[in-house]
């Protein structure tokens, strides 16, 4: 939070952006140092009771936003907002109802190592690809007029009962599914900019544990998944494939799942209906998590000096 404060916050003179910080951590510390910034006007500092759900918090705040754009920022980023701002200004930024921000030497930049924008005019392609980045804090700025609508009707209810973080992303395609039924497009743009990016001193980025943080997100991400909009059953299976390729099933990450124990027999084969849905992906994790650790360390030598001997 002290880098987010001391290196964004407080240099920034502009004007489109304003700053809420809502704390709900259990000591002190964040406060003091927003009494550093109390002097700028566009900032506001709020206490929350640290037994609310994060989630909780922000779409309150979301529900009684003010501003045209709201962008969940969190402290695992930084930036240069007085950049971003002239930035967003040449654009004419309000054209467009979601905003997709994202760092330049992302695997989604059409144009890889350099700054550029990109109007998403397929937004079926889109939403598989961009998916699982749009579940990360930082990655979207969203239009509030659209969001609150579908907040405070209850429609967004139904992503809520698991308190995980794809709910952001849903809600983008609730925002497409309503306004494909008044027959109109739904303005994206992707900004890829050297203006965004971590913030290092934010160690822990994982939310992978153990069975109840890795696992069962199988069964949880499925059934969110298809709570989605009819209008998306055709890319509903590309979306969870999208997902765990991004985040669950690649070889680096199950070894390192398997390595730390979470990666075991009992809980592959008690999610096997919902792992299944990629068939694929259950093999390989069934595969992995039977196979001894001393035999999977030399298995994955053996691949990587294949590799280094066919370069």
């Amino acid at each position: 939070m002290q880098n987010l404060i001391m290196q964004s916050i407080m240099p920034y003179k502009g004007k489109i952006f304003s700053f809420l910080i809502l704390d709900s951590s259990i000591d002190d510390n964040t406060e003091k140092l927003c009494a550093q910034v109390v002097h700028n006007n566009n900032f506001v500092y709020k206490r929350i009771k640290d037994s609310v759900q994060p989630d909780d918090k922000v779409i309150d705040a979301i529900k009684r936003c003010k501003d045209d754009y709201y962008w969940l920022f969190g402290d695992g980023n930084l930036a240069n907002f007085n950049e971003l701002e002239t930035l967003l200004l040449d654009m004419n930024y309000s054209r467009y109802t979601v905003l997709e921000i994202d760092v330049i030497n992302s695997k989604r930049n059409p144009i890889y190592n350099t700054a550029c924008t990109m109007v998403q005019k397929n937004l079926m392609e889109y939403i598989p690809l961009h998916f699982t980045y749009l579940t990360y804090w930082g990655s979207s700025i969203i239009r509030t007029k659209q969001a609150k609508e579908l907040f405070q009707c209850g429609r967004m209810d139904k992503y809520r009962q698991d308190v995980l973080s794809w709910w952001s992303p849903c809600l983008i395609c609730e925002i497409i599914s309503t306004d494909m039924d008044i027959g109109v497009q739904t303005d994206i743009c992707s900004i890829y900019t050297s203006f965004f990016g971590l913030n290092d001193a934010k160690k822990e980025r994982s939310w992978a544990h153990g069975e109840q943080y890795y696992i069962t997100t199988f069964e949880v991400f499925n059934r969110d998944v298809k709570l989605l909009p009819s209008k998306f059953d055709s890319i509903k299976y590309d979306i969870i494939k999208s997902f765990r390729d991004d985040l669950l099933v690649s070889k680096r990450y199950l070894l390192h799942l398997k390595y730390s124990g979470v990666l075991q027999v009992r809980y592959v084969k008690k999610y096997k209906k919902d792992i299944k849905v990629v068939n694929s992906d259950y093999w390989f994790m069934l595969f992995l998590s039977v196979m001894p650790c001393a035999v999977l360390k030399e298995f994955n030598k053996i691949i990587k000096s294949g590799k280094r001997l066919i370069k």
